[in-house]
């Protein structure tokens, strides 16, 4: 199953301009979604961007900024096997065997 949570997020990327003794002091709000595109899971969004503080010769006002990201997830959900359901193996690890302790994993099925 997708996740379908959306993400927010506030950050600075601040720097100091030793040389100038200023700051670039930029503030970032974030929001994004994972969804698929096809099987493809993709992370996409944008961000607005407001400059709290910059040099004279610097960026200023406000900016915005969007944003996709391929997602590849490596998870495995592990299953309990029922012994005397099934006997054939259908349960294995990555491997195609099934685990001696009675465990196997399989692939989220994102």
């Amino acid at each position: 199953m997708l996740p379908t949570a959306w993400t927010f997020a506030l950050n600075t990327e601040s720097t100091w301009d030793w040389e100038g003794e200023e700051w670039n002091v930029p503030v970032n709000a974030v929001v994004s979604k994972g969804t698929k595109v096809g099987s493809q899971l993709v992370s996409v969004g944008g961000s607005l961007r407001y400059w709290a503080k910059s040099p004279d010769s610097g960026a200023e006002g406000l900016g915005v900024r969007f944003v996709s990201t391929l997602l590849f997830p490596k998870c495995e959900h592990t299953h309990r096997r029922q012994a005397l359901a099934n006997t054939s193996g259908d349960y294995s690890n990555d491997a195609g065997k099934p685990r001696s302790d009675g465990w196997s994993t399989a692939p989220c099925g994102l």
